[in-house]
């Protein structure tokens, strides 16, 4: 009893081997805990971050999403054009200019053309 006076009176606590190994495994168990609150919370704000990007990635993808359907339009309106250039050449292609069908002879440039007005025959005449 004079060894546990001493022992209170130097604020040491007598345990048992059994006790003392608990002990140990609570303050283990304790500090682990700790750790694994602070890796917790770099890990939300790992999270936050990595949302922010995610949100970045998302407006870019947007922005590329209107560059295409601009870029679309362009091509569908260059096919328009194309198509109508094709119609055009194939006219000008079946064209008789050779005289013969209408019984009539024109000029071997093409640039007589009477159903021409005057300021397109001069622009041709100048080719």
């Amino acid at each position: 009893s004079e060894l546990i006076q001493r022992a209170h009176r130097a604020r040491v606590v007598i345990v048992s081997p059994s006790l003392l190994v608990l002990s140990i495994q609570v303050v283990q168990s304790v500090l682990r805990d700790q750790r694994i609150r602070d890796e917790a919370h770099r890990i939300q704000s790992e999270v936050v971050h990595l949302l922010d990007d995610v949100e970045a990635i998302g407006e870019r993808v947007g922005k590329l999403r209107s560059h295409f359907g601009q870029t679309t339009k362009d091509l569908d309106e260059i096919l328009v054009s194309a198509d109508k250039l094709k119609r055009r050449a194939n006219r000008i292609e079946s064209l008789d200019l050779t005289g013969e069908a209408a019984g009539t002879t024109r000029e071997p440039s093409g640039h007589g053309d009477p159903q021409l007005p005057l300021d397109r025959r001069d622009r041709l005449a100048g080719e």
